[in-house]
């Protein structure tokens, strides 16, 4: 199985709703990232799964029934619109929750940046430079 550090992120930043950029972004059946080869072991690929599972549940917790609702209804769209921000922009997310979900958001980073390698993560930076 391949693994695409981009959307794993995507799907979380898309949850997160927050404007700061994400380091390292995972989709479950691709190891491209705009050709960059990451080149992800088996183990990797398992603890950035598990790693964005945990933050989407922490995440998840944080919204009312309503906001999840829209969310998942708004989420099923943004994949054919490309436009992620926008369709969770729409949940009225209160202050203290877009805090606490950045505060999950650096976390996860954070965990993420430490499953990866030095080769890896510049890589990503190099990316994300162009």
């Amino acid at each position: 199985m391949k693994f695409k550090v981009s959307a794993l992120i995507a799907g979380i930043a898309a949850i997160a709703i927050t404007a700061a950029p994400t380091v390292v972004q995972a989709e479950p059946n691709n190891s491209r990232m705009g050709g960059a080869e990451l080149n992800l072991t088996t183990e990797q690929k398992a603890q950035l799964q598990q790693i964005g599972q945990e933050t989407r549940s922490q995440i998840e917790s944080l919204l009312t029934p309503e906001q999840r609702e829209q969310l998942r209804a708004n989420a099923s769209q943004a994949p054919r619109t490309g436009n992620r921000q926008a369709a969770t922009a729409q949940l009225n997310l209160s202050d203290e929750q877009i805090s606490k979900i950045q505060q999950i958001r650096k976390s996860s980073e954070e965990r993420m940046q430490a499953v990866l390698t030095a080769e890896q993560l510049e890589k990503i930076r190099q990316f994300r430079r162009k």
